[in-house]
């Protein structure tokens, strides 16, 4: 019998597939920083938070990425930033925070407000202006 054994040929079919898995491992989409401004009717949005979930339906593959909104902005580094594509966005805005028997409590500003955004390496801001009537609260 001329050649490779079976032995040998599917070894070497083992190895070329180990080596092509590690490398698929280490290939990670680029993630970018992305920030933006959140107000409510004109006024920045003293706390509160922006939550990207990224749109399986449209292609984007990724984590839910959560930034905290301070003082009407917020913010996300490259380390725990967003892959280009297509999220689903949740922003909640709070007021009157304050201490409360178990720690920090705040009053609900506005109903969730929910929106489809297309993060691009050129477009890496997206402000959030959120109109309407403030939720009473009630004591």
């Amino acid at each position: 019998m001329t050649g490779k054994s079976f032995f040998e040929r599917t070894g070497y079919c083992l190895l070329l597939v180990v080596l092509l898995t590690c490398i698929g491992c280490n290939s990670k989409a680029k993630q970018y920083s992305f920030s933006g401004n959140v107000t409510y009717n004109g006024t920045p949005v003293p706390y509160g938070s922006v939550v990207f979930t990224p749109d399986s339906s449209r292609g984007t593959v990724g984590t839910q990425v959560v930034a905290a909104i301070e003082d009407g902005r917020y913010s996300l580094t490259a380390v725990n930033g967003l892959v280009a594509g297509y999220y689903s966005v949740e922003v909640s805005g709070l007021h009157n925070m304050r201490e409360g028997d178990s720690g920090p409590v705040a009053d609900t500003l506005f109903e969730n407000q929910r929106e489809s955004v297309e993060v691009q390496p050129d477009a890496l801001t997206r402000d959030f202006n959120i109109e309407g009537t403030a939720i009473e609260v009630k004591k």
